[in-house]
């Protein structure tokens, strides 16, 4: 698996893995991303996830806030949500 890779959809909706280490480097910019682009970023140390920074709007519908958030926000951050996990085996995050 390459240090970063991201995936894209619509509403200029991305996801992306990439190793611990390349996220302790780009955190400042990841943030800005969950921020300001609704980006979820993925983390993985030897190809095994470890965990995802994503927007506040996600931990809102997680946390049953969701009516909160616009429909549309809602959309992304599930789509988001969808290519993250599409990029990582599901049973091996068991």
């Amino acid at each position: 698996m390459s240090d970063t890779s991201y995936v894209q959809a619509t509403f200029s909706t991305r996801a992306r893995f990439m190793s611990s280490t390349a996220g302790r480097q780009a955190f400042p910019n990841i943030m800005q991303d969950a921020y300001g682009h609704k980006c979820m970023t993925g983390f993985h140390r030897y190809g095994r996830a470890l965990g995802a920074v994503i927007p506040l709007e996600g931990v809102l519908m997680l946390a049953g806030y969701g009516h909160l958030v616009p429909p549309e926000m809602q959309e992304r951050i599930l789509i988001a949500a969808q290519l993250l996990l599409d990029k990582q085996d599901i049973e091996g995050l068991r």
